[in-house]
This record gives structure tokens, sequence and C-alpha cells, in this order.
């Protein structure tokens, strides 16, 4: 196989596992909170820009950056829980 085919294969394994895990996402949430919460999807673009800010702007490692990403997206999450899906 030729490099390009190479790197297809490799970039539709990769893109297919984020989809996986954005689906399993969405269907553990519906199976916890009988709740079908779409913002998941804009909770992981979020968390994709605060790791490429921490690990290409400010020049940290990228364990680092992921850490604070991890952290950050737990915070808004924990926000987004408490204040648009716990009151109703």
């Amino acid at each position: 196989m030729s490099d390009t085919a190479l790197q297809i294969l490799w970039y539709s394994i990769v893109n297919g596992s984020i989809y996986g895990l954005l689906a399993m996402a969405i269907a553990l949430q519906y199976r916890l909170l009988g709740i079908l919460n779409f913002s998941i999807g804009h909770i992981f673009t979020l968390g994709a820009y605060i790791l490429f800010f921490f690990t290409i702007s400010i020049h940290l490692p990228i364990w680092i950056g992921i850490i604070i990403s991890m952290i950050t997206l737990i915070c808004i999450s924990a926000f987004i829980f408490r204040i648009f899906i716990v009151p109703f």
C-alpha cells in the first residue's frame, strides 16, 4: 500500500473512534438521565480548542494541556448540568 492509502486508513480509524466516543457519551447520558442532550459535541469541540490553545499558543507540554482541558471541561459540564438540566 502507498503512504497516502495508509494515511487515509489511519485518519478514518481515528475519525471513526471519535464518532464512537461521542455516540457512547450520548447513549450513556440518555441512559443515566433520561434526557437527550446534544451539547456533548459542543463540549468536546470546546475541549479541543482549549487543548489547542494551551499547547500551541502558550507552549505547554501536551500532557499538561490535556489535564487542564479535562479539568476545565469537568467544571463547564457541572455548570451546564446544574443550571440547565437539574431544574427541570
